[in-house]
């Protein structure tokens, strides 16, 4: 596992694993994904990211991504608008924009936008060269920290603090729409948590979740309570919650 010292954001994230998985598989394939997401039919999504990967191969670097049909206009989300032309179950990509104002976002909705799931997969040097080639200079720091480096944390750890934060999306992919293909998630329940709200979004929408919703809200109120001096009470430990009984039923 490889981690990192502190956020500098996901195009640095990205690129500080792929450098340390080129060092061992030069010829690799990968899959990205985030790991604040739920789905409901994981064989269905199983499905999509084995397509999407087969559908990399030979593609000449591009990055094959995984597009949700929306359920709503989100400006929270990455928008993928693809045209029309086809390469298996693959489009290519006509248009990619990160988290856009709301009429953006609703204009690119309406003309068939797919959110984007940050799922995708590609080969691991090509993506490495769309990284370098759109942020040379802190992709230089990495690339020839990390590559030198016999202990890797310890590389991180030295140039991390000097290195600005970039997001991948926002920095790389919308740059790069020409090399970027999307291939269409069908419904299988896929939610992305990555907010509070859509945490809580999701929470409701799950009666076999419903206790976890009883104590985080519990504890919320318990963290809020004050003293008689107006100074924040740490709960003690009888009025600690505790998580419920294992039900009989299940």
């Amino acid at each position: 596992m490889l981690t990192q010292p502190e956020s500098r954001g996901t195009a640095v994230a990205n690129l500080a694993a792929l450098t340390e998985i080129q060092a061992r598989h030069p010829l690799a394939r990968v899959v990205v994904m985030p790991s604040d997401f739920e789905v409901e039919d994981e064989e269905v999504l199983s499905r999509v990211i084995r397509s999407a990967l087969l559908t990399s191969t030979g593609l000449g670097g591009q990055v094959v991504l995984l597009g949700v049909k929306p359920s709503h206009v989100d400006c929270e989300y990455g928008l993928i608008v693809p045209d029309s032309s086809r390469l298996g179950p693959s489009r290519g990509v006509r248009e990619f924009v990160e988290k856009p104002p709301f009429g953006l976002a609703e204009r690119l909705t309406e003309r068939g936008a797919l959110w984007n799931s940050m799922i995708f997969a590609c080969e691991a040097n090509a993506l490495c060269q769309r990284i370098v080639e759109t942020l040379p200079s802190p992709a230089r720091t990495v690339l020839q920290n990390i590559s030198a480096a016999r202990d890797v944390h310890a590389a991180l750890q030295a140039i991390y603090r000097a290195l600005p934060e970039l997001d991948f999306c926002r920095h790389v992919l919308q740059r790069h729409t020409r090399r970027l293909r999307v291939v269409e998630v069908p419904p299988c329940g896929w939610t992305d948590l990555g907010t509070p709200v859509r945490l809580m979004s999701w929470l409701e929408r799950h009666h076999e979740a419903r206790y976890w919703r009883i104590t985080t809200c519990a504890v919320c109120v318990q963290a809020g309570r004050r003293d008689t001096h107006g100074r924040r009470r740490r709960p003690n430990s009888a009025s600690r919650l505790q998580s419920p009984p294992p039900r009989a039923d299940r």
